[in-house]
């Protein structure tokens, strides 16, 4: 590719780790590496305390898993990478960790793109591999997903959160791409145990979208978030032929 799209890896924030890097290393790794690398992207790490995200040099940003809230000036660079004064055309990715739940910043930052990560893990008995959390997942939106390699084998979402479109008073797209099978519940994230919902289907991966219109052409930013941090693991990707 003779233009490929630039990646700012959010791997530290202050010189220390955003994730607890016993649990993601490997995942992190399969992310970047399988995922965006081999398939064109440039990858680049960053730290985004100390360094800028300068939207001349990045098309996209990646916050994988942090275990720590992000300060204001850090919500406020990812903002203005995003709005990329004025003129969008910014992407950023967002995974949770699957178990941190008092990151007020982030979660405010979320809320502005109309998405909330809820506090509850997704089970499913019924449609699931090896574990009742390792739940089988539906595509909701065709359309943002392409054409899938064989439509027949399951898209599996280990120990996801269940993600929600927040009613806010702007004009955000928001796109409920994939969804869990209706015999789905929620459970409390502390206990894992305790029920905390009706069975239904919910969301585990959302895209947001914030355009504007600009010389009769429209401009658009786009947040993807993921519920299952898990779900990007090289045991799924390329280690089993089991799953899409």
């Amino acid at each position: 590719d003779a233009n490929p799209i630039r990646v700012a890896f959010v791997k530290t924030m202050n010189g220390a780790s955003i994730c607890n890097d016993d649990t993601y290393s490997g995942v992190v790794s399969s992310f970047e590496n399988l995922l965006l690398a081999k398939n064109g992207y440039a990858c680049t790490d960053i730290d985004i305390a100390i360094e800028e995200l300068d939207p001349e040099k990045y098309d996209m940003v990646v916050i994988y898993a942090p275990s720590v809230d992000f300060t204001e000036p850090v919500i406020n660079k990812l903002d203005a990478f995003l709005k990329n004064n004025g003129k969008n055309g910014k992407s950023m990715i967002y995974v949770p960790d699957y178990s941190k739940t008092n990151l007020p910043n982030i979660d405010e930052f979320l809320a502005d793109w109309s998405i909330k990560v809820e506090n509850n893990l997704i089970i499913d008995e019924k449609n699931a591999d090896m574990s009742a959390a390792n739940i089988m997942l539906n595509v909701n939106d065709p359309d943002a997903i392409g054409k899938l390699a064989n439509e027949k084998l399951p898209i599996i979402a280990p120990l996801s959160r269940e993600l929600t479109a927040i009613s806010k008073n702007n004009e955000d797209v928001v796109k409920e791409v994939l969804k869990s099978c209706d015999e789905s519940y929620p459970v409390d994230l502390k206990d894992m145990q305790t029920v905390t919902g009706e069975a239904g289907a919910r969301t585990v991966l959302m895209i947001s979208q914030k355009s504007h219109s600009e010389q009769l052409k429209t401009v658009t930013s786009s947040l993807l978030v993921l519920g299952s941090s898990f779900m990007p693991n090289n045991t799924y990707l390329t280690q089993n032929a089991a799953y899409n």
